[in-house]
């Protein structure tokens, strides 16, 4: 059992270190972005729909001023055991045109394109908006990446300077050994006069 749970781990482990060393490389332009944003945002198609339907609310009730319309027709067949088929038939059509209804007309005409024309500048100011946010955060991907490109130069700087610390190290190591061996070749010397 000890076996198979240190077998499973070491599994789940080398399975998320490989996961961990898939870097996946998308590159968006800011145009990219931009259409992405437009083509894919759920609130700006809300806002494009709620638009939509104000505009066809106003075209509607720009309608109200004109006359209407209505025609209907029916026919009916009647038999009886004794008599023969009857059929009778009727048309109607009639028409109707509001005159004057104190200015509620006129008044919702003006309702509905006011709401028609903020609706638009909601959407505008929305495309404005969101505009701006994804420009910040292009530009914040573009800082971050010249600030790695800084932090990699410095690092490889940082290894070059350990690289020379421990070259020099190495050269006072060896004069310093040497300046051992000099002082014990002069020690020994001065002791066998």
């Amino acid at each position: 059992m000890k076996r198979f749970f240190c077998g499973f781990m070491f599994l789940i482990t080398v399975g998320t270190a490989s996961a961990q060393d898939t870097v996946l490389d998308y590159r968006f332009s800011l145009e990219d972005c931009l259409d992405y944003a437009f083509g894919n945002n759920y609130n700006l198609q809300s806002l494009k729909l709620t638009e939509e339907a104000r505009a066809d609310a106003y075209e509607q009730s720009k309608k109200e001023r004109l006359p209407s319309l209505s025609a209907s027709a029916s026919e009916n067949l009647s038999h009886s055991k004794g008599s023969d088929a009857v059929t009778s038939g009727s048309v109607g059509l009639s028409s109707s045109l509001t005159l004057y209804q104190g200015g509620t007309v006129g008044n919702t005409i003006e309702q509905n394109k006011l709401r028609k024309e903020q609706s638009t500048y909601q959407t505008s100011q929305y495309n404005n908006t969101l505009t701006i946010q994804i420009l910040q955060a292009f530009l914040t991907v573009l800082g971050n990446e010249e600030l790695l490109k800084y932090q990699q130069s410095v690092i490889e700087a940082s290894e070059e300077q350990f690289r020379q610390g421990g070259d020099r190290y190495y050269e006072y190591l060896q004069a310093a050994r040497q300046t051992v061996r000099d002082a014990s070749l002069n020690t020994s010397y001065t002791r066998r006069r």
